[in-house]
């Protein structure tokens, strides 16, 4: 029964690390969030300094071109991290629980 002890002990402490790595990267993950947003907002500014015709509209729109090609980057990166850290989150917490059922378990004993 010792051996299902420790591959408890050593399951929930790998689950209680995932759970803390992936509040990490949903830290940074809301870092980056905030920065698309706020790159997005300077696109939004500057195009709207340029609609007032037509003809100023596309020369506005070709302006921020690059930016917005970066914001939509950025946009993508951060939907695959926040995928990414749920993914972690959901794990750490199985191991969790699965590490401290395999504890309890450990110290009954089956006749």
């Amino acid at each position: 029964m010792h051996i299902i002890r420790w591959i408890g002990v050593v399951l929930l402490a790998a689950g209680i690390t995932l759970f803390f790595v992936s509040d990490h990267i949903g830290e940074l993950v809301d870092k980056g969030a905030y920065q698309v947003q706020e790159g997005q907002d300077k696109i939004n500014n500057g195009t709207a300094l340029f609609s007032l015709t037509p003809l100023t509209e596309g020369i506005g729109r070709e302006l921020v071109a690059p930016e917005q090609a970066q914001v939509n980057q950025g946009k993508a990166k951060v939907e695959h991290y926040a995928t990414v850290e749920e993914k972690v989150h959901k794990s750490g917490v199985i191991l969790a629980v699965i590490g401290a059922i395999l504890i309890a378990l450990s110290f009954l004993r089956f006749k």
